[in-house]
């Protein structure tokens, strides 16, 4: 555990990526982040994210907007 981390924390050793990405997308699969698959926006789902408690890191949305934005990744976005 790192200093912003906390007992509640849990981390997982995958065996490949494709086993962490996996599992990735069936934990945003839970009924607690519905409102960030609702959203139809990079912002409004980072927003989302931070609303239903994604991570310990309390900026991690304006994080991941800056991320997105200085890379153009929204460029990939679909509608």
């Amino acid at each position: 555990n790192y200093t912003d981390d906390t007992h509640k924390d849990f981390f997982v050793k995958f065996k490949s990526v494709w086993f962490s990405y996996r599992s990735h997308s069936q934990f945003l699969q839970r009924k607690r982040y519905e409102r960030v698959r609702k959203c139809n926006t990079y912002k409004c789902q980072a927003i989302a994210l931070k609303k239903c408690g994604y991570a310990t890191d309390r900026k991690y949305h304006k994080t991941l907007i800056k991320i997105i934005e200085a890379f153009d990744l929204q460029k990939y976005d679909t509608p």
